[in-house]
């Protein structure tokens, strides 16, 4: 009895983390997402390695943005300098 009892806990752990699994999936790769993976273990590697390729893709992409707000930031402080020196030239 307490060996049925470790096996059906262990396989509601399982079915509950691969259905958690599927929601990120879903989320970060889109509900269209698919893979050619030939059974599920070599499918949910090749899912892992998308979801870590997404994960350095937007870190990627937030560097950048974060770069060019502070051109633009940069930008904005020169110009309003400009602007502040010119005024006193008259």
């Amino acid at each position: 009895m307490e060996r049925e009892k470790t096996v059906n806990t262990s396989e509601l752990i399982l079915s509950n983390l691969r259905h958690n699994l599927r929601r990120v999936e879903a989320h970060v790769l889109g509900k269209d997402y698919y893979n050619l993976g030939s059974d599920v273990y070599k499918a949910d590697e090749l899912m892992c390695d998308d979801l870590i390729k997404a994960y350095e893709d937007q870190k990627k992409e937030n560097r950048v943005l974060t770069f060019l707000m502070l051109v633009m930031f940069f930008m904005v402080i020169v110009l309003l300098y400009m602007g502040v020196n010119h005024l006193w030239v008259f």
